[in-house]
């Protein structure tokens, strides 16, 4: 999973280095920069197996 979600990752530093420059690829490779890209990419994972796990939970009435 970790190599999945890093995928895009390294798609937006190699982006950064040749068309955005070395200010910007420094600071999506550093600390600050991949804390927010894994933010968004942990949050849009939960959300999409929370949406998988709800479709397969088994419906209970009330």
């Amino acid at each position: 999973m970790a190599l999945v979600l890093n995928i895009p990752r390294i798609t937006l530093v190699t982006l950064a280095s040749v068309y955005w420059g070395q200010y910007w690829f420094d600071f999506w490779h550093g600390s600050w920069g991949s804390q927010i890209f894994m933010s968004v990419v942990f949050t849009i994972y939960y959300y999409i197996i929370m949406g998988v796990a709800k479709r397969r939970s088994p419906k209970t009435h009330a």
